[in-house]
């Protein structure tokens, strides 16, 4: 990991667990300021911060090999979930991030909901009246809501700014406010 700086700010962690865990927790609590805005921060939020590990790729392989579970998407993501460190933390938030992080949870839960209900209504329609042609769009349309809805969550990258070393050993904060610095300052 890079050197601290003002642009920069270093956190240690400890293993929380047994030994060997890839999770661990923050060794020194963080400031009540908004890491992002500067303000003071009224309310924390349990945040998962997660090292971003890249898994290396030939993009030469012939179709064989794409197809197995090791090269393929999803043997892949397979293999950057194994190698993911996460320190969980109680991270301070100000209300504009408070937002940034529930507009989007409630989003995804009502287009859920809606999903579930056009759903629920096609099968209460088919029970009762039969099959009927104009019953496909509320379908495709509930399935269509359903497939979206996960697409609404934000990553928590986007509030706080931090990831955690490929190691675990650390979560840097990138370009955190003057007021989160001065407030980190004040506090050592």
């Amino acid at each position: 990991m890079p050197t601290p700086s003002d642009s920069l700010v270093c956190f240690a962690t400890q293993p929380s667990g047994a030994a060997g865990a890839r999770n661990h927790t923050l060794v020194d609590p963080l400031p009540d300021v908004c890491v992002i805005h500067g303000r003071e921060a009224p309310r924390r939020v349990k945040i998962n911060v997660a090292s971003r590990p890249t898994i290396p790729h030939d993009y030469q392989t012939n179709l064989e090999r794409l197809t197995t579970l090791g090269d393929g998407p999803f043997g892949r993501w397979l293999q950057r979930t194994a190698k993911t460190h996460s320190v969980a933390t109680s991270w301070p938030v100000c209300s504009a991030c408070d937002a940034a992080l529930r507009r989007p949870k409630l989003t995804a839960a009502l287009t859920a909901a809606a999903g579930v209900g056009a759903l629920v209504f096609v099968v209460v329609a088919l029970l009762v009246g039969g099959q009927q042609t104009w019953l496909g769009i509320p379908m495709f349309g509930g399935i269509a809501a359903l497939l979206y809805a996960p697409l609404n969550i934000v990553d928590p990258f986007e509030v706080t700014h931090a990831v955690t070393s490929l190691e675990g050993t650390e979560v840097s904060v990138l370009e955190p406010h003057p007021n989160f610095v001065a407030a980190l300052k004040e506090g050592a």
